[in-house]
């Protein structure tokens, strides 16, 4: 047997004699002794479930461990995660960090309900009516244009009116705004005709103005739609005045 024995790596008499008396041991078997068989032995250690995970590391697997094959994405990353910003992170277990409490999460949780503004206006008109009935005054064009991700909350027309009579005449001046979508129609979105002092009363010979705020939310709904929005006054004087008309169209909204 001592032609074997170097094999298995011992050559000396003493572990000589000790694998006789391995192999003479009733009690233990050969595989015991060499630690093949029993709870703790590899063979019972490598199950088949095992050996099939071993069986999925193939050449082609590994191949994509190379460093050929890593996305330059980690490449970047890695790159961009110096010892300095490393160090950032670290601070983030900072105490002054962690102190996240429920009502300060109630904050957080209300950041959708902030309302913005933004607003767009028309270029302003001149224009001179000699009439005692009720006239169109230049309409005033806004293509309003919605934020990204914005929900509209609602839309108000600030309508600006400027009145110069250019006689001596005494003018009672009523006075209605109307506005309209993609040319759909002119709908009243504020009338004040139905009692002349909403309106300018006693121009004579002098200047007045009007100036107001009108909820247009159920007629400006759509993003980057024009919108035309018009004054109708109404003078019991047939004598020249010149009307100057601007507006301003505001939207309020939430991202």
């Amino acid at each position: 047997m001592s032609h074997w024995l170097p094999r298995i790596g011992q050559s000396d008499a003493d572990t000589f004699v000790g694998l006789i008396a391995k192999l003479g041991n009733n009690t233990t078997s050969f595989w015991a002794a060499i630690g093949y068989e029993g709870a703790t032995a590899l063979a019972a250690k490598l199950t088949a479930a095992r050996a099939a995970l071993l069986d999925q590391i193939t050449a082609a697997r590994m191949a994509e461990l190379d460093a050929a094959n890593i996305p330059a994405d980690i490449d970047t990353l890695l790159a961009r995660l110096t010892a300095l910003r490393a160090g950032y992170l670290d601070n983030i277990n900072q105490a002054g960090l962690l102190q996240l409490t429920a009502a300060r999460a109630g904050y957080l949780d209300k950041l959708p309900n902030f309302q913005h503004e933004v607003e767009w206006s028309s270029t302003p008109t001149i224009q001179q009516v000699a009439s005692a009935a009720a006239a169109n005054l230049t309409a005033g064009p806004i293509t309003p244009t919605f934020p990204t991700g914005a929900t509209r909350v609602r839309a108000i027309l600030v309508a600006n009116i400027k009145v110069a009579n250019m006689a001596a005449n005494l003018h009672h001046i009523s006075l209605k705004v109307q506005g309209q979508k993609a040319a759909g129609g002119y709908l009243d979105q504020i009338d004040l005709t139905a009692q002349t002092t909403l309106g300018m009363t006693n121009v004579n010979g002098a200047s007045d103005g009007w100036c107001g705020s009108v909820d247009v939310t159920a007629l400006v709904d759509t993003s980057a739609v024009q919108y035309d929005f018009r004054f109708v006054v109404d003078s019991d004087n047939a004598g020249a005045v010149d009307y100057t008309t601007s507006f301003v169209l505001v939207l309020v909204y939430r991202i």
